[in-house]
């Protein structure tokens, strides 16, 4: 879980579970990852639409993942679990999963 080193309330309701469990962790935090997986969808797929955008976002997500775990503590938040880390993956290519499917319904 992500714990500030400087805190306010914001940044304790993002810290906040919505789910925990052996195998899943999802916080508040999901609902940004969410959104940016979204975002690069609408980035990648609409915008500026480019060869393989799939596995181009799911590298972009994975060097965020690695950026913040190599250097998220001296930026503000201490290193999360390696089941975070994943779920993060997991709902940010869910946005961006979405949006495809938004995108394909729509066409």
């Amino acid at each position: 879980m992500k714990k500030l080193i400087k805190d306010n309330g914001v940044q304790r309701w993002l810290r906040k579970p919505i789910y925990s469990s052996k195998y899943i962790y999802l916080s508040n935090w999901s609902f940004i990852h969410f959104c940016s997986g979204f975002l690069l969808g609408i980035i990648f797929l609409s915008l500026y639409p480019i060869k393989y955008p799939f596995f181009v976002v799911f590298i972009l997500l994975v060097l965020y993942e690695v950026f913040e775990w190599a250097f998220g503590d001296l930026f503000f938040y201490e290193r999360e679990s390696k089941q975070d880390r994943v779920w993060d993956l997991i709902i940010g290519m869910l946005g961006f999963c979405l949006y495809a499917g938004i995108l394909i319904f729509l066409l």
